[in-house]
Parts: structure tokens; C-alpha cells; sequence
């Protein structure tokens, strides 16, 4: 029952609003969209239909090409890793940046790997640490994370333990747990004045 009506979602035949509320058009589509992503992942996962990924790509094609910042993320990822699809970096980086441009934070996360590793594009870690600043100040707390790394590991950015511990505990403040164990590394293997209490807290999260 649940995939014949999320599958009537990607047919748009549920609902039609003929209002001309711009609030009611957009929180419509959204819902829409999430119908649609919801069957492509029965369909990738074979959640109540039997497993299809050409059904997967198909769909996430449908919904990039109408500008789903979450769809063209989805296929950038397929074509990075050749899920579905021939592999393509270039075309992977493209849709990334697409996205991210969209104002998708794992995009944005994403482009600033590629700018950092140089994958797919050509290696700027400039340019990835600015995406990564842009995606922690549109909220995103795994971004928070990265920063502590670059700061850490001096990637990016000049190497500074202390300022790398103080993004990890901002994000781990926010329960981003790959952040809170940094944390407790961090205290455990010095190099940040010990806090047994903190420590232990930390730590087990490891």
C-alpha cells in the first residue's frame, strides 16, 4: 500500500492544489519531493518491491532535472562512485557543485572534499575549507567537524591543535558523535590540559 501511493506521489496524480498560495505551492512540492525520494529508496533498499537500482537512477534523474538540490547530490554521489551509472568525476563534481550551489549542506561538504583531496576537480584546499566554513555557517554540524580536522591536521589551513580542539567541542556539543570521540582523543592524548571528568565523558564515546 505504501509504495502503490509513493509511487502515485511521483506520478503527481495524489493532489493538485489550485491555490495561489506560494507557502501552500511550496510546502506541496516538498512534500511531493520527500514522496518521491521516499520510492526511489523502496526501490534502492527493495523495501516492499523487489530491488531496481535503474528504477533508483531514473527517478533521482526525474527530480534533478527539475532542480532537487537532494536528487542532484544523490546522482553526483552515483556518478563519483559509478553506482547505476558510468563512472564520471567531472560530471559527479558538476552535480555536486550544483547542489551545493542550491544551498545543500552535504553538498557543500562534498564540494569542499573534492576541492581538498582534488577529487574530481583540480586540488584547491583554499576553496574547500571556504565551502566548509559556508556549510558550517548554514548549519551544519558535521562541517563543524571538518574544520576541527583541517585545524588539527593542518590541511587547509595552518596547523593548530588548540583551534582544532574547539570546533570538535563545538560540534560535540551538538552530539555530532565522530566529534565528541575527537574530543576525548584529544584529552586522552594530550596536547589539550587535562579534564578528567570531560575525558572520561568523551571518551566513551569512542
Amino acid at each position: 500500500m505504501a509504495f502503490k501511493f509513493f509511487n502515485l506521489a511521483a506520478a503527481n496524480e495524489i493532489f493538485d492544489t489550485t491555490s495561489n498560495s506560494s507557502s501552500l505551492r511550496k510546502l506541496y512540492n516538498i512534500n511531493k519531493e520527500i514522496g518521491i525520494i521516499t520510492l526511489a529508496n523502496m526501490y534502492l533498499y527493495g523495501l516492499g518491491i523487489e530491488k531496481n537500482i535503474i528504477k533508483v537512477i531514473q527517478i533521482y534523474f526525474k527530480l534533478a532535472d527539475k532542480g532537487s538540490p537532494i536528487a542532484l547530490n544523490t546522482l553526483a554521489f552515483c556518478y563519483s562512485n559509478g553506482l547505476g551509472v558510468e563512472k564520471n568525476e567531472e560530471k559527479a563534481f558538476e552535480l555536486f557543485l550544483k547542489s551545493a550551489e542550491k544551498g545543500n549542506l552535504v553538498a557543500q561538504i562534498n564540494v569542499g572534499i573534492c576541492y581538498k583531496d582534488g577529487a574530481e576537480i583540480t586540488k584547491d584546499e583554499t576553496k574547500g575549507f571556504q565551502w566548509f566554513i559556508k556549510s558550517v555557517l548554514a548549519g551544519n554540524i558535521g562541517s563543524i567537524c571538518n574544520v576541527g580536522y583541517c585545524y588539527e591536521n593542518g590541511v587547509c589551513v595552518g596547523k593548530d591543535e588548540k583551534e582544532g580542539f574547539i570546533w570538535y567541542l563545538k560540534a560535540a556539543k551538538n552530539e555530532h558523535n565522530m566529534s565528541q570521540g575527537n574530543v576525548g582523543n584529544c584529552y586522552k592524548n594530550g596536547g589539550i590540559k587535562m579534564d578528567q571528568k570531560i575525558c572520561a565523558l568523551f571518551c566513551m564515546k569512542l
